[in-house]
């Protein structure tokens, strides 16, 4: 707006001369009432005072404490204190979730609360007021770490709609807190050699145990005389899951008996007979046969010598068309007689023609063979037929294949041609509970065996007293601290005792060296190790063959001299590791010392603390 506009605005007031009205507090513009000038410009404050003004405004005029209002305040080193509003603390917060959501893949929703937002924002202060940093060069190694590439980052940031400015902003701060806590924690880092032979000794305790290995073979007789029969062990039987069924009965393999007729390949039969049987006709191309063949035969037959086996086919793995192609054309064309002879066995069948297979091969100089007796797929193996490959045996296990039929297809062997006829086939199955009921029995004798073991050890627990079991409250435990006592009533008991010498149950074992009974006593002494006198619950071998019982006679602090040097290395670095958690901990991660030597105080804790005192929830 020009000068000459406003001069002739009226409703613009003129600016008063230098140095007049310079001592007033209230200019009045020339022309206006004095009083009510003053009147309106006191109204004015009053609406505005009372509707439009902050808080920070009020702050200013009422003298009122700024820090008492803001969202999060704390006291730096030098006794300042600082502030921050409720609009800066959220954009941190969101921030931080959104920074933390990214680092992780995703992985969390979980937000950052007030209290972990107020605890960076004082510790990054901290941090920066000791001259910590996070260059350029350390941020692009660790977003590329996080990211593997530019590209991906990019991506990242955009799914969480958020700037690389903001992200890298915040991913710098938390980088700075974090080295600022663990330089402080170095201090922690070096723990006490007396604390690490302590912890050393505590996770290296050596046991003593008393012991008792009862054979269930002892208990045959009586379990023999206990074994239902009849209806009453098949019933038990019965009662089994398939699982513990399963034990006493495999499925029985499906079984084929069947009759094959051959052209060999491998020391070549004479195809004059076949040939003369059944004739290729005139229109037949046998360079187009002899392609065919070899292409869809070449994995089978045409491999070069010598290659690896299990090696997967290259295209150089095989023997070049033009060097094979009259053996190719040879076999091609003996394979389209059979598959012509093959068919038409099937037509006669479908007619109600009665089929001869050995008859009709041999006339055209075929080998022949039949096997009546039903065989698994592991016994055709050894079946030792003419064939090498699986082929055969699959096309009689095919659902496609009927008893009785010539099967579909002329099977292809590196040794030879063959069709055959499936004569019979019995289909998988569960043998029926006459078949196993000697199993069962001595199934049923075996378990009952090791109930009576465990029994007579259960006899001899419950001689004990029992008191709470101190790494299971809601159980109790048996112990004994009199060895002579528990001696004695194992040998009323008819039980031998054995002492096992002192061990460190969680000592390496030696390659070898474990059984099922080393384990049993590492097992007991880890559960039942605590306490001097504890008697083990007993256990029954996998082999169901043994019982075993356990009883601590003794435990004691190994010799330090037995540690070794990877085993100090090990426990000063976890020493080390807990030192600087409980530091981080008992600093950083409390708020009551953040209150006490920062004077942190949050808006988040002052409702808290009111809702308290009024007993909202």
């Amino acid at each position: 707006m020009s000068k000459a506009s406003r001069s002739t605005n009226p409703a613009v007031p003129e600016t008063p001369a230098k140095g007049e009205h310079e001592g007033d507090v209230i200019v009045v513009p020339k022309g206006s009432s004095r009083a009510r000038f003053i009147m309106t410009a006191l109204l004015a404050m009053l609406v505005l005072t009372t509707f439009t003004v902050s808080g920070e405004v009020i702050d200013v005029l009422t003298g009122r404490n700024r820090a008492k209002n803001a969202y999060m305040t704390w006291r730096r080193s030098n006794g300042q204190v600082e502030d921050i509003k409720a609009s800066d603390f959220l954009i941190i917060k969101q921030n931080l979730s959104k920074v933390q959501a990214l680092l992780s893949g995703g992985r969390t929703s979980r937000d950052h609360d007030d209290s972990q937002t107020a605890r960076h924002i004082l510790a990054d202060q901290l941090a920066q007021e000791a001259g910590i940093d996070v260059t350029d060069a350390e941020m692009a190694k660790t977003i590329l770490a996080i990211f593997g590439s530019p590209d991906m980052y990019k991506r990242r940031l955009a799914d969480y709609r958020t700037s690389a400015l903001e992200f890298e902003q915040t991913l710098r701060s938390m980088l700075r807190v974090r080295r600022y806590e663990m330089l402080l924690a170095q201090s922690f880092t070096t723990p006490d050699p007396k604390d690490v032979e302590k912890q050393w000794k505590e996770s290296h305790q050596e046991y003593s145990l008393d012991t008792i290995e009862l054979p269930t073979e002892r208990f045959a007789a009586e379990a023999a005389a206990a074994c239902p029969a009849g209806d009453e062990l098949k019933g038990w039987f019965d009662g089994l899951s398939e699982t513990e069924k399963s034990t006493f009965r495999l499925q029985l393999e499906a079984k084929t008996s069947a009759e094959f007729s051959w052209f060999l390949l491998e020391h070549a039969s004479s195809p004059e007979r076949l040939l003369a049987k059944y004739p290729r006709p005139e229109t037949e191309n046998a360079d187009d046969v002899a392609r065919t063949w070899y292409e869809a035969n070449k994995n089978l037959l045409y491999r070069k010598p010598g290659l690896p086996p299990g090696k997967t086919p290259a295209a150089d793995d095989y023997l070049p068309f033009d060097e094979v192609k009259d053996r190719a054309r040879a076999e091609g064309i003996v394979n389209q007689s059979m598959l012509d002879w093959l068919n038409g066995m099937k037509l006669r069948e479908e007619k109600g023609e009665k089929i001869i297979l050995q008859q009709e091969g041999s006339e055209m100089g075929l080998a022949y063979r039949q096997e009546v007796t039903p065989h698994t797929r592991a016994e055709w193996a050894g079946a030792m037929m003419a064939w090498s490959g699986k082929g055969a045996v699959e096309s009689m296990f095919d659902p496609a294949s009927g008893v009785g039929k010539i099967l579909p297809d002329v099977n292809v062997d590196p040794k030879g041609l063959f069709v055959g006829r499936l004569l019979d086939r019995q289909e998988s199955r569960m043998p029926a509970f006459e078949e196993v009921r000697d199993k069962v029995r001595d199934g049923w004798i075996k378990k009952k065996k090791g109930e009576l073991a465990l029994a007579k050890l259960e006899e001899l627990r419950a001689k004990f007293s029992t008191g709470p079991d101190p790494a299971d409250a809601t159980s109790q435990l048996s112990v004994e601290a009199d060895a002579a006592k528990f001696q004695g009533a194992a040998q009323e008991l008819g039980l031998e005792l054995k002492a096992q010498d002192w061990f460190d149950a969680t000592a390496r074992v030696k390659p070898g060296s474990a059984t099922p009974f080393s384990q049993f006593l590492r097992r007991a002494a880890g559960r039942y190790g605590s306490t001097v006198g504890a008697i083990a619950k007993p256990e029954m071998s996998a082999d169901h063959a043994t019982a075993w019982l356990a009883r601590v006679a003794g435990k004691r602090d190994p010799d330090p001299a037995r540690m070794t040097p990877l085993e100090y290395q090990t426990v000063t670095q976890m020493a080390s590791y807990e030192s600087r958690n409980e530091f981080i901990q008992n600093n950083f991660l409390s708020d009551e010392f953040l209150k006490e030597h920062y004077g942190l105080e949050l808006e988040a804790w002052r409702r808290e603390d009111a809702e308290k005192s009024t007993g909202k929830k």
